[in-house]
């Protein structure tokens, strides 16, 4: 009902506009014009010239084009749905330089099939696309490998642990896909047929997280991509407004991640806008008081000027240039043919570029916006100096949910999903014959796989990967039968939580002992269950940082995130200093050492990726009175600044076990004095204050929640309990769970509603430390050339000079390559290359970006 009613939509607003008839770009660009009628498809230059002319494939079966396509940024690839009355809606991506259809998928009941020209599907890289969908009960998003030709991930509405609206009918609108994250708007239908948007939301493909967004409230919005403003026509009853219809622009704003008002329609209805000049100004249609269509260009400072037009013809398409706009107008003839012109605006002119043959109407699709640039503009004006009545939330915002879920574990292999205290549902993890199960499981962040080391007289047998969703095994990797595996304190109780896993639950990483010398770390496929990479000690690569291999250290994996590993060497039966912490690059194979997980300890925020731990810091206050290593500050490693630094400072006291809690806007950390012997537990804001020590508070193992954490209390009855402890409200605590004791328990993973708020600013006591050094073996030369090196579809921005306050040049895509002109040079912790691009462009680019070497040395 929802996807005829969209597709409604859609023609509705398309007969609408054809009723209503910094570094600039250089000079030469290309677009593509698009034909309904007949899949035409062109593509013309700047001169007016054909360079291709091109007719979409139809499957067999189908006999209608769709009203609109939507291309990949560079225009390699063309998504657009296939519908007929008698078999299922057909997704097609269709390859423009190969003349071949790449993929293509059934999608019954899609939500998304209003594919537009103004929304981008595909990620920056052109490698993947996402798609909305509807399903029995929900809808779905996914995420489509165009490489691998398969579907690598799927959001489903269904999912408990996610912060949305309660809708039944609710569909998702696909709006913009960049820097892994989906932007969508999600609608529904009123009783009368209407669609209703119902908020803006970004899923984080990530962390597997849902939050709400200022940006894509609407369906009518269009996108200035180099800065990754977002503009709107809606309704706001503050204005007047003609039978409540849109009657304001909006511009949503990324760096105060809020949107505000800067025009009002003085006929107030306004039926779509778009950036022109690249993103100087914005070309409105608009109703004017006489109640007569109206075009206007409104300027950043909130000036507006009526724009006539020297064309005959209906206006059908509009798209912004560096100088300009582009349109397209339908010219209809006496004999009811029509043909089409292609119009190209700057501030002087309104040059006709192209003219269709008679009875083609075609309309613009995309445009090359390489030349399109994120130079410094003025800074908007907010009408009336009123800002719009639902902003983003404050820093003292609530979470909008405490409900929770948890997975409980149980040495014996028993699982419960657990929700708001009662039971839901109950797996046993399967075995072998003959083996045992571990003491703690690890799950992955969104709580759809569990991993765990299956034992056999007392020794690690195998890694098992178990689907908790379809409830089978997945995968099964043995580890070595010689004996000479060990895994110190039973698998993975070093570190029992998500962070083994890599994006999109594709790869789980494993860290073992090998006999009386030696370790190894193994990263096994989730798809195909074979091991992708391994580390060993004795590898040539980790030869010069002649790391620690006497028995028992063993690799304790710290995080599995943009190809990169890092793991923390640990003896668990020795109290000396601990051993170095290393990150290695499964892809390029180069380790370097971290100083970010000194402790093996650690908590991780998945939202976010901070990292929180205690470690012994001499530069801050400290006591002479321990007799063992005095872990006195609280560190917190941030991958915004790609740097660690302490925040808080017990000189009396050790820290131990810190955890973030309370939708990580808090930290709990248990705190030991002089003799070894605990004390109690303290709460710490991330500003370093105290809040209060949480009395007779003891407990075995804890996860976060919205408002707090839940905790299992140390206890030798037969009952299991858990209790949920209120931060939020002065720590309030109430048992919220009762079961039958059977083994060994954990709190193996928990889920909440709360999306996460603005936090607070961690306080830094001394300053921040880039945390990573990476040795290669084949190391950047200047005149050499070098390959950009990005992850999950993220570019790399060349800017005007070694700094991140320097203007963005331009951003370059996965293997790009460049030449090495001068460097390294170190700013503020960063070191910086200046490179030049193949297109001629020179600037500089960090060499390090959350983590990853973003350079590496180019094949001959």
């Amino acid at each position: 009902m929802i996807s005829a009613m969209l597709k409604r939509l859609w023609l509705f607003t398309s007969c609408i506009l054809l009723w209503l008839g910094g570094v600039h770009a250089q000079a030469s660009w290309a677009v593509r014009l698009y034909a309904p009628t007949d899949g035409r498809l062109l593509k013309v230059d700047s001169d007016g010239l054909i360079l291709e002319d091109d007719r979409l494939p139809l499957l067999t079966g189908y006999s209608f084009y769709p009203f609109d396509v939507t291309f990949s940024p560079d225009g390699t690839y063309v998504a657009y749905v296939l519908s007929a009355s008698d078999r299922p809606d057909q997704l097609i991506v269709y390859d423009t330089r190969q003349n071949s259809i790449i993929y293509h998928q059934n999608i019954t009941q899609i939500g998304s099939e209003i594919i537009t020209a103004s929304r981008r599907l595909f990620s920056e890289d052109g490698r993947t696309l996402a798609i909305g969908y509807l399903t029995e009960g929900g809808w779905e998003i996914a995420i489509i490998d165009l490489t691998a030709e398969r579907i690598t991930l799927i959001f489903r509405s269904g999912l408990l642990a996610q912060n949305l609206p309660d809708v039944d009918t609710a569909a998702p609108i696909v709006q913009a896909y960049r820097d892994g994250q989906v932007y969508f708007t999600l609608v529904t239908a009123s009783e009368n047929g209407q669609i209703i948007p119902i908020g803006g939301y970004v899923w984080n493909t990530r962390s597997n997280t849902i939050s709400p967004t200022q940006a894509y409230t609407t369906l009518h919005a269009d996108t200035f991509w180099p800065a990754d403003e977002v503009v709107q026509a809606e309704y706001l009853r503050q204005w007047p407004a003609a039978n409540q219809q849109p009657n304001v622009l909006t511009v949503y704003i990324p760096t105060i991640d809020q949107r505000i008002p800067i025009y009002h329609a003085a006929g107030g209805t306004v039926l779509f806008a778009r950036f022109i000049a690249n993103g100087e100004n914005i070309l409105a249609s608009t109703i004017n008081a006489s109640g007569l269509p109206e075009w206007r260009i409104i300027s950043r400072d909130g000036r507006a000027s009526q724009w006539q037009t020297a064309h005959r013809g209906i206006i059908s398409s509009i798209m912004g240039t560096a100088d300009g706009f582009l349109y397209t107008a339908d010219v209809i003839q006496s004999d009811g043919n029509s043909y089409t012109t292609l119009y190209h605006v700057t501030d002087n002119d309104e040059i006709l570029l192209w003219q269709s043959d008679n009875g083609q109407t075609l309309r613009l699709v995309w445009l090359g916006d390489g030349q399109l640039s994120a130079t410094e503009h003025d800074t908007w004006a907010i009408l009336d100096d009123i800002v719009i009545a639902n902003p983003t939330v404050t820093p003292t915002a609530t979470p909008t949910s405490n409900e929770w879920q948890a997975w409980l574990y149980q040495s014996d292999g028993s699982l419960q999903l657990i929700r708001q205290g009662q039971t839901l549902e109950t797996l046993q993890l399967p075995l072998s014959d003959g083996e045992d199960y571990p003491l703690q499981i690890a799950i992955s962040y969104d709580g759809r796989l569990a991993a765990y080391v299956a034992y056999r007289q007392g020794r690690p047998s195998a890694l098992q990967v178990y689907d908790l969703a379809e409830q089978r095994l997945i995968t099964r990797y043995a580890l070595p039968h010689d004996d000479s595996a060990y895994i110190p304190s039973q698998s993975m109780e070093r570190i029992s939580d998500g962070r083994i896993f890599a994006e999109f639950n594709s790869a789980v990483a494993i860290g073992f002992g090998l006999g009386e010398v030696g370790w190894q770390v193994s990263v096994i496929d989730l798809e195909s269950g074979e091991v992708s990479h391994t580390l060993r000690y004795d590898d040539e690569v980790m030869a010069r940082y002649e790391p620690r291999s006497e028995f028992g250290v063993v690799p304790v994996i710290q995080h599995f995130r943009a190809g990169q590993i890092a793991f923390t060497l640990h003896n668990p039966g020795l109290l000396s200093p601990p051993y170095p912490a290393y990150i290695w690059d499964i892809r390029s194979g180069d380790v370097g050492i971290t100083r970010d997980y000194q402790n093996p300890f650690s908590d991780i925020l998945p939202t976010t990726g901070e990292v929180v731990y205690a470690t012994t810091e001499p530069n801050l206050p400290y006591s002479q009175a321990f007799t063992r290593p005095q872990l006195n500050a609280l560190y917190v490693y941030s991958p915004l600044l790609n740097a660690s630094f302490p925040f808080h400072n017990w000189e009396a006291n050790s820290h131990v076990s810190p955890m973030f809690i309370q939708n990580g806007e808090r930290v709990l950390t248990g705190r030991v004095d002089e003799t070894g012997a605990f004390d109690t537990w303290w709460v710490i804001e991330r500003d370093g204050t105290e809040i209060a020590p949480l009395e007779q508070l003891s407990f075995q193992d804890a996860g976060m929640t919205a408002d707090g954490f839940l905790y299992i209390p140390r206890a030798s009855t037969s009952s299991l309990n858990i209790w949920h402890m209120n931060t939020r409200e002065g720590g309030t605590r109430e048992q919220v769970w009762q079961g039958e004791r059977v083994g060994q328990a954990q709190i193996a993973w928990v889920g909440y509603a709360a999306p996460p708020p603005h936090y607070r600013e961690w306080a830094q006591l001394l300053p921040p430390q880039t945390g990573v050094t990476i040795a290669t073996s084949n190391t950047l030369q200047t005149g050499e050339s070098a390959t950009v090196n990005t992850t999950n579809g993220d570019v790399l921005l060349v800017r005007l000079g070694p700094g991140a306050g320097y203007s963005v040049a331009t951003r370059l895509t996965q293997g790009t390559r460049v030449a090495l002109l001068e460097g390294p040079q170190e700013q503020e912790g960063v070191m910086w290359w200046r490179i030049r691009t193949p297109s001629g462009v020179e600037g500089w680019v960090a060499a390090m970006a959350d983590g990853i070497r973003t350079l590496l040395p180019a094949s001959p």
